[in-house]
C-alpha cells in the first residue's frame, strides 16, 4: 500500500510538472518568463523549461515500474528509466541556457525582439485585481 501510494505521488507531482512544462513550450504560458528566479544563471528565464524536463524525468521512474508491475517485462521498464538520464540532464541544463533547437519559436522570436516583458506578463488590470498582481 505505501508503494502504491509514493507511486502515485511521483506520478502527479511529474505530471504536474510536465503539463506546466507543455503549456510553457507550447506558448499557452508565459507569465514564467518575465523574470528570472534566483538559481538561474545567465540573461533570459529558463523555468518553464525547466518544468517540462523536470516533469519527464520524474514521470518515467514510476511509470517504470507500473509497466513492469502491470506487464511483467523488465526490459521494458529499464529502458523507461534510461529516458529519465537525458530529460535530468536537460533540466540540468536550464540553469545555464539550452541550446537554440530546443528552445520553442515564440521564445526565440520574443528574445530577438527584445525580451519585452509585458509580452509575456501583461500590465496590470486597473482595479482591485491590478492592485493585487502588484503585490
Amino acid at each position: 500500500m505505501e508503494t502504491v501510494l509514493v507511486l502515485a505521488v511521483f506520478i502527479v507531482i511529474g505530471a504536474g510538472f510536465a503539463l506546466a512544462g507543455v503549456l510553457a513550450y507550447t506558448g499557452r504560458w508565459r507569465s514564467w518568463a518575465a523574470s528570472m528566479r534566483w538559481w538561474e544563471f545567465g540573461k533570459r528565464p529558463r523555468f518553464g523549461f525547466f518544468c517540462l524536463f523536470v516533469g519527464i524525468a520524474v514521470l518515467v521512474v514510476p511509470l517504470s515500474v507500473v509497466i513492469h508491475e502491470v506487464i511483467g517485462v523488465e526490459a521494458i521498464a529499464k529502458a523507461i528509466v534510461w529516458l529519465a538520464i537525458p530529460a535530468g540532464a536537460l533540466a540540468l541544463m536550464c540553469f545555464v541556457g539550452l541550446p537554440g533547437f530546443l528552445k520553442p519559436r515564440w521564445y526565440k522570436e520574443w528574445v530577438a525582439r527584445g525580451a519585452i516583458q509585458h509580452e509575456v506578463y501583461p500590465p496590470a488590470a486597473p482595479g482591485a485585481a491590478g492592485w493585487l498582481r502588484k503585490r
